[in-house]
């Protein structure tokens, strides 16, 4: 199999990672490693398994950290000697190390770029009711950090960027980067968290859209914003209760199933979402900007499964509901529809090699 295989995808957690380094994969071209690392001894094999690879042409870690052992290096600088990253097409690593040598030597050729968490940091404030993530890290990076990984890449054919951070200082210079860098960028997908380091430094929404506005051929973007409950855009936003209310206050037949819970709500509202949505949206299309942008969505969660709404710009069809058009849709998709890595809890089958 070692001779032959061109492609493998595995749990790190059930593979026989210190056999497989040994062996020759002359053909390897992707690899996507999940699960979780059980102990330090595996980071070093995951890192000789990718320094083993003749060309790779697709290279996706999204393996749960242990938190004695975070942001594991993916190439050590010794290993660029023998690595050709010049056809790498797609790279995707959870909380990457921004001194990681992968980074000098991939980017030409790249596509699909994604310096992303896993498991998602949003889910951070579960773990102490769940013992399957005891031991495990989420070192997410700064823009800075973030800012520095970009800075040393060539990236003249990125079509679909990822990009998961905590806003400093930093957090402006870095859109900017991501506003000007890429011309070829068709779509983007930004996660943004406060700093308790840091304050509440964070890039208001609106000035978001106005600088991703500059991105011309963009065409899908997602949003996980770090919303700030003050906004005067916001001030005074209520809940409707009533599924008149929301029919009409909100032009959305779904709000009441996904609002109708709780009075102990996060932030956004439902409401507040809506009103987010329709101001990104307007902010990206003044002065003509993003011409091509056919899907805007952003992500919620009413204290529970986290879902991306979409919003329609007015340029393109909307749904019919049975009630009319609509130009937001409540019922699009649950995060995990579009994004769903493979769980780190071992299903106890080893792989073969």
């Amino acid at each position: 199999m070692h001779l032959s295989a061109e492609s493998l995808a595995f749990p790190v957690d059930v593979a026989p990672l210190a056999h497989m380094v040994e062996l020759s994969w002359p053909r390897l071209r992707d690899l996507a490693l999940t699960g979780r690392f059980s102990d330090a001894s595996q980071v070093s094999y995951m890192s000789r398994l990718v320094g083993s690879m003749c060309c790779p042409r697709s290279l996706s870690i999204q393996v749960a950290q242990l938190a004695d052992h975070p942001r594991p290096r993916v190439l050590q600088k010794h290993q660029l000697r023998s690595i050709d990253m010049q056809g790498l097409q797609s790279l995707t690593l959870a909380y990457p190390n921004p001194d990681d040598a992968i980074f000098t030597v991939a980017g030409p050729s790249l596509r699909h770029l994604s310096l992303r968490d896993w498991p998602r940091y949003y889910t951070r404030f579960q773990w102490a009711f769940n013992s399957e993530l005891e031991g495990l890290a989420m070192p997410i990076i700064s823009s800075s950090e973030c800012l520095r990984i970009l800075a040393r890449m060539s990236m003249p054919r990125l079509q679909h960027l990822e990009l998961v951070y905590e806003a400093d200082a930093m957090e402006e210079e870095l859109l900017l980067h991501v506003g000007s860098a890429y011309s070829c960028l068709e779509s983007f997908e930004l996660h943004q968290y406060r700093s308790v380091s840091h304050g509440s430094i964070a890039v208001r929404f609106d000035r978001i859209a106005e600088i991703l506005r500059s991105v011309t051929g963009l065409r899908i973007l997602r949003l996980h914003l770090a919303y700030d409950q003050a906004d005067t855009l916001t001030h005074g936003v209520y809940e409707p209760w009533a599924p008149q209310e929301a029919d009409d206050e909100l032009d959305c037949p779904f709000l009441v199933r996904i609002t109708h819970r709780s009075r102990g709500r996060a932030w956004p509202f439902a409401s507040a979402m809506v009103r987010y949505g329709d101001a990104i949206l307007a902010i990206m299309k003044e002065s003509g900007g993003c011409p091509l942008l056919k899907e805007l969505y952003l992500l919620y969660s009413n204290n529970g499964p986290h879902r991306w709404v979409q919003f329609f710009p007015s340029h393109y069809p909307k749904p019919w509901t049975g009630i009319g058009a609509v130009s937001v849709d409540w019922d699009h998709k649950d995060e995990n529809d579009f994004d769903f890595p493979p769980a780190y809890k071992s299903t106890g089958r080893r792989v073969r090699v």
